[in-house]
């Protein structure tokens, strides 16, 4: 297998891995299951705001 092979397979491993997060999270968000993670706007660009852990 040569040395591009190896890339591109990692790159598509990659752009799939990223895209099931995506999808993950976004169900989360949906479903109210995120932990209080929203994704807003303020001034006008996109904001994600976590809430604080209570120790």
């Amino acid at each position: 297998m040569t040395q591009q092979n190896t890339d591109e397979r990692s790159g598509a491993d990659l752009k799939q891995r990223l895209t099931n997060g995506l999808d993950r999270l976004s169900a989360a968000l949906t479903d109210g299951s995120a932990g209080g993670v929203k994704v807003t706007t303020r001034h006008g660009e996109p904001l994600i705001t976590v809430p604080l852990r209570s120790l």
